[in-house]
């Protein structure tokens, strides 16, 4: 394979091939075209043969195009790096190409540093890919931090961003359905102790979202959490749900209108007039809510009820037919009787799911 990148001659202008003058660019294409024909070992060359080129070019080895002497040592390095090993005769090989091309070690370690800890990141997420390293991976890691010279501090910090990224994803995936089951409850822990994820940090969600979607998947598929009830309640009846709610009914309303005869024009442009006036009330009936009662809100495995300052409201959950969710409360449809709306301010969602629940029940 071709180690070096061939580098296009410029093309002499008519004022160069006037004066006799060769572009100094090229001075890099003959450099690279030396290089390439002594892939095989580049110690069979030495300053010298670089410096007849850029005598030649009138180009000074150690200032004059650095990104082009820097882009044709990292030609050699990332062959070097292809199989994810630098061996000892390959250190060798880039120290000598460093001095051939009159780099010096501040513009070639931040390179080799750079590319070594990409090699070993991808190494580090192929192993973290199934959530856990295992003994062998362990020391296949080891040895690939050896033979890539990385440092043990990098190594630590290669491992524990790509782990937290892992994390991060199986997290972020397991949240999306707004459901946390008990196996995704399980796979997170069994990451979070494999790969020895201290302080997880999950972009997008926080404590708050996971408890929440932990509670709707309960709700819909394992227990529903109980709670002592500072009401007296009837034999085998447990108190869900505790919060605060208005109880609203639909009332028929009329609403007057206003619009009179004619008791004034103002002419506008010919042909049309505007009318002042107005006609005798006319009334149309609506359907409004009305506030029944307002204050706590139970929810129990036998009834919902209502406990408001000037009285109860109670509704057994046999009697109810449909429960339908809105953004500030839930409402209920009832077989017979008036079906109320329980306005909310907060958790209406969670009271919804914990009585579809139990109406299913």
């Amino acid at each position: 394979m071709k180690i070096f990148k061939k580098i296009e001659e410029k093309r002499q202008s008519l004022f160069g091939r006037i004066l006799s003058k060769k572009p100094k660019e090229n001075a890099m294409s003959e450099i690279s075209a030396l290089l390439s024909s002594h892939e095989d070992d580049i110690f069979k060359l030495d300053k010298e043969d670089i410096r007849k080129i850029t005598d030649k070019y009138g180009v000074d080895s150690y200032s004059d195009f650095l990104d082009v002497r820097m882009e044709i040592f990292r030609d050699y390095l990332v062959y070097c790096l292809s199989d994810k090993v630098i061996s000892d005769e390959e250190t060798k090989a880039l120290s000598h190409l460093k001095r051939l091309l009159s780099l010096k070690d501040g513009d070639v370690n931040g390179m080799i540093e750079s590319e070594s800890n990409r090699l070993y990141s991808a190494a580090v997420k192929d192993v973290v890919a199934d959530g856990k390293i295992s003994d062998i991976e362990k020391a296949a890691l080891a040895k690939s931090r050896a033979s890539l010279l990385i440092k043990d501090t990098t190594a630590i910090q290669i491992l524990n961003k790509e782990s937290n990224a892992f994390f991060n994803d199986y997290f972020s995936e397991a949240l999306s359905d707004q459901r946390v089951s008990d196996e995704e409850v399980s796979k997170i822990n069994s990451i979070v102790d494999a790969l020895g994820i201290e302080q997880p940090v999950v972009k997008g969600y926080s404590k708050q979202d996971y408890d929440r979607y932990r509670l709707y998947w309960n709700i819909e598929n394992g227990e529903l959490p109980t709670l002592d009830s500072p009401i007296n309640l009837n034999k085998n009846e447990t108190l869900h749900f505790l919060g605060r709610g208005a109880w609203k009914e639909t009332r028929k309303q009329k609403i007057a209108t206003n619009y009179g005869g004619v008791s004034g024009r103002i002419k506008i442009i010919k042909g049309f007039d505007f009318r002042l006036g107005s006609i005798a009330a006319k009334s149309v009936t609506v359907d409004t809510f009305k506030t029944i009662q307002e204050g706590r809100l139970f929810l129990t495995n036998k009834r919902l009820i209502l406990m408001g300052a000037s009285g109860n409201k109670s509704l057994r959950l046999t009697s109810i037919l449909e429960v339908n969710l809105f953004s500030n409360g839930v409402d209920l449809q009832k077989a017979t009787g008036k079906s109320p709306f329980i306005e909310m301010d907060a958790n209406p969602e969670i009271f919804a799911m914990m009585l579809n629940r139990l109406i299913s029940e």
